[in-house]
């Protein structure tokens, strides 16, 4: 970010009081930053524990689709041995 400003403030007519003023705006701003609240804080670690909770769902429900694509595949060639026991069975009728 730094960088960014300093680029900025070399591009302006008079870059040694450009640059200096811009600098010590930035450190004002970030310096008067106000910390979060208890309130803020619960409502943060609430949204956290959610969104891990989340997660975990997300990744149990991509490992229960992974097992049952893999049951539907089993049944399927399952499926086609039936058949072709099925015709042999017909042809010698």
């Amino acid at each position: 970010m730094t960088t960014e400003i300093r680029k900025h403030a070399d591009s302006l007519p008079c870059p040694e009081v450009s640059q200096n003023t811009v600098i010590i705006a930035s450190f004002l701003i970030t310096g008067c930053t106000r910390y979060a609240n208890e309130e803020e804080l619960t409502t943060l670690d609430e949204t956290q524990a959610a969104v891990e909770s989340s997660d975990k769902k997300v990744e149990d429900l991509k490992q229960e689709k992974a097992e049952l694509e893999q049951t539907l595949a089993d049944k399927k060639v399952e499926l086609e041995e039936v058949k072709a026991e099925k015709e042999r069975v017909e042809s010698k009728l």
